[in-house]
């Protein structure tokens, strides 16, 4: 006896998606089955993606969310731009200091050659032109003859009686006397100094009797004295001024000043001149001697 089985699809039902609601899930093969979610997947997705440690940041750069990270950056930037201004100002004052130091020794090196190279431009004073005497001429025109651009000098010995020195057009120095009413005419041929020689004069009364003494310097540089007094007022002595340095040497183009005051030994001097390295010198007569004045070098 044979059984024979017979199957009619047409005579089973099925649910209106096509899906056989007699078979379990596991075994239905139709394509709505295939493509559904099962219950509990999705949730294990999630909870797998949340125990992984992986978390996709919205809006944050490097962990940090995107205004707090403009705002480092921008500060980052700030301390840059700090930073490279000070190297530049400190680099700038250096160079600037070694500028002002290379230019103070260029400046001091040079006026030291300037120093050294007046100095041995003036003449070598190997001897001095010797003691002079020089008789001048009685009074002569009234009218004075000085050269033009001469150097001038006056000292009075009292409110009465005033000399004006001053050069002649032959070189030579020469002056007028006023008694106090009246000019007298001119004294000429005292000295001849160096061409461009300043001049300085004083006067003092030594009793009865009027001294006068000019200072100019010599062709060789040299500080000279040219005195008189007016016992004998045509005779006048020039001669050298020494110190205790030997002959005193006047720069080119030096000015001379000169002052006078009694003292315990007759009559004291100062005589002020520029030396050829620059400094103001003074040189003194105590009455007896020439010597080197108290006055630093200026």
């Amino acid at each position: 006896m044979s059984i024979e089985w017979r199957t009619d699809d047409q005579n089973l039902p099925t649910s209106p998606g096509g899906a056989n609601p007699d078979l379990s899930p596991e075994y239905d093969t139709s394509p709505e089955v295939l493509h559904t979610a099962q219950p509990g997947q999705e949730d294990d997705q999630k909870e797998l993606a949340q125990n992984s440690g992986f978390k996709v940041s919205k809006g944050e750069i490097w962990g940090m969310k995107r205004k707090t990270f403009m705002i480092v950056l921008g500060i980052f930037v700030v301390l840059i731009i700090v930073v490279a201004a000070g190297i530049g100002w400190g680099v700038g004052i250096t160079a600037r200091s070694r500028n002002n130091n290379n230019n103070g020794a260029s400046e001091s090196t040079k006026s030291k050659s300037q120093d050294s190279s007046s100095a041995s431009s003036l003449p070598t004073p190997i001897s001095d032109p010797p003691e002079t005497t020089t008789t001048v001429s009685a009074p002569g025109p009234a009218t004075p003859t000085p050269t033009q651009n001469t150097p001038l000098a006056a000292f009075s010995w009292n409110s009465s009686h005033i000399q004006i020195f001053y050069k002649l057009p032959d070189g030579t120095i020469g002056y007028r006397d006023s008694d106090g009413s009246k000019w007298l005419g001119q004294w000429d041929g005292i000295t001849k100094p160096k061409a461009d020689s300043p001049l300085a004069v004083i006067g003092w009364l030594d009793g009865d009797v009027r001294q006068v003494r000019v200072y100019t310097v010599s062709e060789n540089n040299t500080l000279r004295e040219s005195r008189a007094n007016s016992a004998t007022p045509s005779v006048w002595i020039t001669r050298g001024v020494s110190n205790t340095e030997g002959l005193v040497v006047v720069a080119a183009g030096s000015q001379l000043t000169t002052c006078t005051w009694p003292n315990d030994m007759g009559q004291g001097i100062r005589v002020y001149y520029q030396d050829p390295q620059g400094h103001i010198q003074e040189v003194s007569w105590n009455g007896a001697n020439w010597g080197s004045g108290p006055l630093p070098g200026i």
